[in-house]
């Protein structure tokens, strides 16, 4: 497939037609399917406290804390302020963050495969970002995992970048994208460690005091949230229970108990840490274009991306549970380290337009497949919130029940 074609304005400006394009999708489906974002007790938890968020900037009571990082409700807070009185402010923020998203991996793709033709590029991202089931369904959600990967892969692009060409302005979005990933979802912090220690030793090879500076008030911000309502406590989410259990041997178990009762998986652990390689839930040629990787796609450039996911699978694979979600975090740079192999195949096997345009339609169709199969129960529950909801503010007095 060639490059798109079109006049030099749109050749010039084509990521940001495509990131149009996705977003009026995103907004059209959720006009069409009523489907509100809110599903099950941990997305109502990130609306109410993003209400309470509101009202605290608006002059009213203290937020008071709830459990997980700050930004995401926070974010949502503020951008209710255009987008009042429902979760949609956050679901558009889980929308948006999943647009910029692609075209980060885009720009990713593009340092890491200098040469790739641009519309190879956004081909394989719209059927395997786009259409990846789990971040499809995720880019609904009133949840924080969006939010994260893109803010944990912007991070990466910045600093890796920065590494290279010791761009000032890279440098600092690079810390702030970090912070913020990390007051996402903390996590995140395994998956930045390895850029942002490449990253500080170009910094203090070319030090500079004003960007030193600028990159603490920028720390100083975005830890604002979080100071200012844990105070003394802001290091208390490092006794997880999560990282509190975590053993090696955890990697070669399926069962495990632990204090919310016992619970049995298809796959042990160190298995399903890899899986967003290859579960159709994430990408369902995963395990076709394994097959085509070839030991010169990890380049340097590849390395820096590969320690990161590798680091973040070791973490996962040691926790006694497993959560399909938390692969969401490192799946943009499986994608991008899959897309020399994904360019491989396609000038192997479909050069001809035709059969591009079979191939395409038939991964459209098992892709549309298994969006509806991972997301159907999602969507049926949220409805029957919405009902529920709707039955009882139809009473008088608005009762509780």
């Amino acid at each position: 497939m060639k490059s798109f074609s079109g006049t030099g304005h749109f050749r010039r400006y084509h990521a940001y037609y495509f990131a149009a394009l996705i977003l009026m999708l995103f907004l059209l489906l959720r006009l069409l399917s009523g489907f509100n974002g809110l599903y099950g007790q941990d997305s109502h938890e990130y609306y109410r406290y993003a209400l309470r968020w509101k009202e605290f900037l608006s002059g009213g009571a203290h937020p008071g804390d709830y459990f997980w990082p700050m930004h995401y409700p926070v974010y949502g807070a503020l951008l209710m302020f255009l987008i009042p009185g429902t979760a949609l402010a956050q679901q558009f923020i889980s929308m948006l963050s999943m647009v910029l998203l692609l075209l980060y991996i885009a720009r990713l793709i593009r340092r890491y495969a200098p040469q790739a033709d641009t519309g190879t590029v956004y081909s394989y991202l719209f059927l395997a970002g786009f259409l990846s089931p789990f971040l499809f369904q995720s880019a609904f959600l009133v949840m924080s995992d969006m939010l994260a990967a893109f803010l944990t892969t912007a991070a990466i692009y910045h600093l890796l970048k920065y590494r290279e060409e010791q761009g000032g302005g890279d440098f600092l979005y690079g810390v702030f994208f970090c912070i913020s990933a990390v007051n996402t979802r903390y996590p995140a912090a395994m998956v930045l460690l390895v850029p942002a220690v490449l990253a500080a030793g170009v910094f203090f090879r070319h030090f500079r005091w004003r960007q030193l500076l600028y990159a603490l008030l920028i720390l100083f911000v975005c830890l604002l949230p979080h100071l200012y309502i844990r105070g003394s406590g802001s290091g208390d989410f490092l006794a997880h229970d999560g990282l509190l259990t975590w053993s090696p041997l955890n990697g070669f178990m399926r069962s495990f108990v632990t204090a919310d009762g016992k619970a049995s998986y298809h796959m042990p652990n160190l298995l399903y840490s890899f899986s967003n390689w290859f579960y159709p839930g994430f990408i369902c040629i995963g395990a076709l274009l394994l097959l085509w990787v070839q030991k010169r796609d990890l380049r340097p450039a590849g390395y820096a991306l590969l320690f990161p996911l590798l680091l973040y699978s070791v973490l996962l694979a040691g926790i006694p549970y497993q959560n399909m979600r938390y692969q969401l975090l490192t799946f943009p740079l499986v994608l991008v380290l899959l897309f020399p192999a994904f360019q491989r195949l396609r000038e192997k096997y479909l050069k001809a337009r035709t059969v591009m345009l079979l191939a395409a339609t038939g991964l459209i169709l098992i892709q549309g497949g298994l969006i509806y199969k991972y997301s159907q129960r999602i969507y049926q529950s949220n409805q029957m919130e919405q009902q529920v909801a709707r039955a009882l503010l139809a009473y008088p007095g608005r009762p509780l029940y």
